[in-house]
C-alpha cells in the first residue's frame, strides 16, 4: 500500500512542483514518506481543502467528484489523469495531516483576493452539488472564509 501511495504522491508531486510549507516535523515526515517532500502547489492545496469539505460526511459523492474535476479543468487546464491524482493525493494527505491550515495559508501567500473569492464560491457549490448540507460542511466553509482573509474569528469581534 505504501509503495502505491508513494507512487501516485511522486507523480503528483514531478507534474505539479511548487512552494514549500510551513510543516510541522511530524506531517514533514508523512509527506516525505508519500514522496511529495515539502512542495505543495496551489492545486494540491485546494484539493486537500476541499477534499476536507467533501469528506466530512465520510463519502466522496460522485456530484461532488465530478463538480470538482470541472473546476480543476477550467481553472487550471488539468486533463483526468491529473485530477484524479490531484484529489486522492488530496484525500489522502487531508486524512492523514494533523491540520489543514498550512493548505490555506499557502492560497493566502499565492493568490489574490479575487482568485480566494472564487475558490470560496467554488465551496459553496461543492457544498450544494450534493443537496445536502451537512453543519460541519458549514462550520468548515466558515473556517475557509476566516483561514482566507475573509472572516474574523470570533476572538477578534470579542476583542473589542
Amino acid at each position: 500500500m505504501k509503495n502505491i501511495l508513494t507512487k501516485i504522491a511522486d507523480k503528483v508531486a514531478s507534474v505539479f512542483p511548487g512552494k514549500l510549507l510551513n510543516l510541522s516535523s511530524e506531517d514533514e515526515k508523512l509527506l516525505d514518506e508519500l514522496g511529495a517532500g515539502r512542495s505543495v502547489t496551489r492545486e494540491l492545496a485546494i484539493a486537500v481543502l476541499v477534499s476536507e469539505i467533501a469528506l466530512c460526511d465520510h463519502s466522496f459523492d460522485k456530484r461532488e467528484y465530478d463538480y470538482l474535476f470541472s473546476y480543476f479543468k477550467e481553472h487550471f487546464g488539468l486533463q483526468d489523469g491529473e485530477i484524479r491524482n490531484l484529489i486522492q493525493h488530496g484525500s489522502l494527505l487531508m486524512a492523514s495531516l494533523q491540520t489543514t491550515e498550512q493548505f490555506a495559508q499557502h492560497l493566502m501567500d499565492t493568490s489574490n483576493e479575487a482568485e480566494r473569492k472564487d475558490l470560496l464560491n467554488m465551496v459553496k457549490g461543492l457544498i450544494s452539488v450534493d443537496h445536502l448540507e451537512h453543519g460541519f460542511e458549514l462550520y468548515l466553509f466558515e473556517r475557509l472564509e476566516r483561514l482566507l482573509g475573509f472572516k474574523k474569528s470570533p476572538e477578534d469581534s470579542s476583542a473589542h
